[in-house]
């Protein structure tokens, strides 16, 4: 476990390094040589954990949304963990506004591991869904990652508490929202 939140540690430190040489040029023109020198790594942790460059922020993507899925029913409600991904995102906004030029289009990336974790903890609260509601569920789950992907593309301008709160709204009724 100390392992892990040590690899995690690192894996954090590169992808905010990344984000800071973004604020002076264009992800094509970072090098991993250079991003290994500025975040105190070697070439070979750096491809221990990340294929290229692009493959940064995809597992930030996934590291942080697991996270804050996951904690859903467990530390806060929809609102608190939604808003956490939110400013998450926010902090490495560079980061994330470049990330249109990667491989995985967010909404494809998230969309299913969402869905499995809202699933898991609506199955370990007891909660069992009718055929129309998975498909309900379904379809809201792929509009917030959408309109995520949108506010991103959008140069993430909107309030995240705004953004946030469009999306509770937007959750069917027979979704808990604590």
């Amino acid at each position: 476990m100390k392992q892990k939140v040590k690899a995690n540690e690192t894996k954090i430190r590169i992808a905010s390094m990344l984000n800071e040489l973004l604020k002076e040029k264009d992800i094509e023109r970072v090098s991993v040589v250079e991003l290994c020198q500025k975040s105190n790594v070697s070439r070979t942790t750096f491809y221990k954990y990340f294929q290229d460059i692009y493959d940064i922020h995809q597992w930030l993507w996934k590291y942080y949304l697991a996270d804050c899925m996951n904690n859903i029913y467990v530390q806060y409600g929809w609102y608190d963990g939604l808003l956490k991904f939110f400013s998450v995102m926010l902090k490495h906004k560079e980061l994330f506004q470049n990330s249109e030029k990667g491989i995985t289009p967010f909404p494809e990336q998230g969309y299913e591991n969402v869905l499995k974790i809202i699933k898991r903890k609506f199955y370990q609260k007891g909660i069992y869904l009718t055929a129309k509601e998975k498909v309900i569920l379904k379809y809201c789950i792929y509009m917030q990652a959408s309109a995520t992907s949108k506010w991103i593309r959008d140069k993430m301008q909107d309030d995240p508490k705004e953004v946030t709160k469009a999306l509770i709204y937007a959750l069917p009724d027979f979704i808990p929202r604590n």
